[in-house]
């Protein structure tokens, strides 16, 4: 170039350097006009016109036609021969990343990773970190590694944590500048942290701190660790620091603070405390504004993808969503769950969410069903008559756990009805990977049979529950197909079929007390769980004419409830019809006595 030219390239870069791309663009289109045919000044052009347009859709077109112009193939799989193409290339890969096409994206660094050493200093680096990015999101975190070990060994003259080395300063070449040991670091944690090496992962952060050099994403990460060892008061105290430094919180700016009230309120959520939960998630949802995301300019990102995004919408409203179900609030869990599975529907985890929903509105628990003792006063609605004409009457409807529906209705209509969880569930159903017995699938299972069962469909329950029953290997889902397999037989008249399948001998299998100890779950004993089990069958029973049995069965639990009275107030009207069948009405009379002190019954 001539001095006239070198001044207006000096200019350009100075321009684009500032971010005075308008100036950058002029002068650049000035030296295009003496040196209409110089590749590297059309394509300093090109990439200047976009940041001042903004076009992507423009760029890629001229970047096309720049390629065609210099008879470039970027689609060819040789490493390019000229190695001041590897920009052009880098480029496309950063129109690929934009455009989420990470494979693409990908497949062009492979081609020029090999020629990092001969590149000019910002573009091999810009081109290490993209491509470590793009084998993290493309879960090929191995292949991460193994690239920061390649880049370790062309560029560094010793180990990233390597502290003694004798290496004189005066061979290190620029690329080893501590800000790029300290980024591939960082890479390193991150690709750790996904190939689920821990221990290594928290050698790393550790020193990475020790240097006091930690950022945002490494006290995430730190905090992210923690939380998937299950050391969830470690998570919360390295997460809390963030907050600590008032000022320096409130000018991380609006990505980093939604990200901060999202995660420490999934540690609550790990820590069963769903309302801090609630109140955090509810936190973030207020950071991210329709307001704000509509009026972000469509542009080009050369960084790491935008927080306020569509997706990451969907996956607030999600979070809400869980923390309101855990708090029970179905209903509003409900409409957070429907804004989310707009762009979340292949997900078969937020269908059973909707589902839950829909169970958790029609009936929130069924912790009443074992107080006992206040439920024993509702064996009788009212007496009638007076003196020896004195009647008492007896309640039907103690517990009704069913949902029949005749109203005419679209189930397809988003509600939290029973009606529309069976569209839901069938949606989770089918979308479960296929072959997979995950405690996902299990919770399907039962949900469908519940569902069904409630609703008045004991063909579709029994098919749900025998899967359930056969596949299950958690001892809650076990437990719970063994009650829905048994009612749906009830429902089919298939009444020894139910007797077998709530055979108490087998009890030790499906024993759920272990494993709901922390959990709102209802029958939560061993001694109630059994309870439960004894009643349903000794009323399947008290149906199939073996009264007898069924009165002996009830004794036995009488006599294991104790003190205790963990048992639902069903068995005890179980029992009063079981005496009233045998003609033993005066062990009738005693159950109401002492069950229902609020009846004054004659002597006989």
């Amino acid at each position: 170039m001539n001095p006239e030219e070198q001044k207006l390239a000096s200019l350009a870069f100075s321009d684009f350097i500032n971010k005075k791309y308008s100036l950058c663009l002029q002068h650049l289109t000035l030296l295009v006009s003496i040196k209409p045919n110089n590749l590297k000044i059309l394509h300093n052009r090109i990439v200047a016109e976009l940041y001042v347009n903004k076009n992507l859709d423009l760029f890629q077109k001229s970047l096309t036609n720049l390629c065609n112009q210099g008879r470039i193939d970027l689609f060819e799989n040789e490493t390019p021969d000229d190695v001041d193409h590897c920009i052009i290339y880098y480029n496309q890969a950063v129109i690929y990343y934009n455009q989420k096409q990470y494979e693409k994206a990908l497949n062009l660094l492979n081609k020029i990773f090999s020629l990092i050493q001969p590149m000019e200093e910002w573009l091999a680096q810009k081109v290490c970190y993209l491509l470590i990015e793009l084998c993290l999101l493309c879960k090929q975190a191995d292949k991460g590694i193994s690239n920061i070990s390649y880049i370790e060994n062309q560029f560094l003259p010793y180990k990233l944590m390597d502290e003694t080395s004798n290496t004189p300063d005066s061979i290190l070449v620029k690329r080893n500048s501590p800000s790029f040991k300290l980024n591939l670091l960082h890479y390193k944690a991150r690709c750790l942290l996904h190939t689920r090496s821990y221990a290594n992962c928290r050698k790393i952060l550790d020193y990475i701190f020790s240097l006091g050099s930690q950022t945002f994403s490494t006290i995430m990460m730190k905090a992210q660790l923690s939380l998937l060892n299950m050391q969830y008061e470690d998570a919360l105290n390295e997460i809390i620091l963030i907050q600590e430094d008032v000022d320096n919180f409130v000018k991380l700016g609006d990505e980093k603070i939604l990200i901060y009230f999202n995660n420490i309120a999934t540690i609550y959520y790990y820590m069963r405390k769903p309302h801090l939960s609630s109140f955090f998630f509810n936190k973030a949802y207020g950071v991210y504004s329709f307001p704000k995301f509509k009026k972000m300019p469509k542009e080009v990102n050369f960084g790491k993808p935008v927080v306020f995004q569509p997706a990451t919408f969907l996956q607030v409203m999600y979070n809400k969503g869980t923390a309101l179900l855990f708090t029970m609030k179905p209903i509003e869990a409900f409409d957070c769950f429907t804004e989310a599975v707009q762009g979340m529907h292949k997900a078969p985890l937020i269908w059973l969410r909707l589902a839950e929903c829909c169970i958790m509105a029609y009936k929130k628990d069924n912790e009443g069903l074992f107080n006992f003792i206040q439920n024993r006063k509702l064996l009788v609605n009212e007496s009638v008559g007076s003196g020896l004409q004195k009647k008492i009457v007896l309640n039907s409807k103690l517990y009704k756990d069913s949902a029949f529906s005749s109203d005419p209705q679209s189930f397809a209509v988003p509600v939290p009805t029973l009606e529309f969880a069976t569209i839901c569930l069938r949606n989770s159903y089918v979308l479960l990977p296929p072959g997979s017995n995950s405690k996902l699938k299990q919770a399907v299972l039962a949900a469908c049979s519940y569902v069904h069962l409630t609703i008045g469909d004991p063909l579709k329950a029994h098919k749900y529950a025998a899967m359930l029953y056969a596949d299950a290997t958690c001892h809650v889902y076990k437990y719970l197909g063994k009650l829905y397999l048994a009612e749906s037989l009830v429902l089919l008249n298939k009444f020894q079929e139910a007797i077998d399948v709530l055979n108490p001998s087998q009890f030790n299998e499906c024993d759920p007390s272990q494993e709901v100890q922390k959990h709102d779950w209802f029958p939560k004993s061993q001694l109630s769980s059994q309870a439960v089990l004894y009643y349903n069958l000794a009323a399947v029973l008290t149906m199939n004419g073996e009264i007898e049995k069924a009165s002996d069965l009830l004794k036995h639990i009488w006599v294991l409830k104790g003190s205790r009275n963990e048992v639902p107030v069903h068995i005890i009207a179980l029992a009063l019809y079981i005496e009233l069948i045998l003609g033993d009405y005066e062990i009738a009379r005693t159950i109401i006595r002492q069950n229902c002190p609020q009846v004054c019954l004659l002597n006989k």
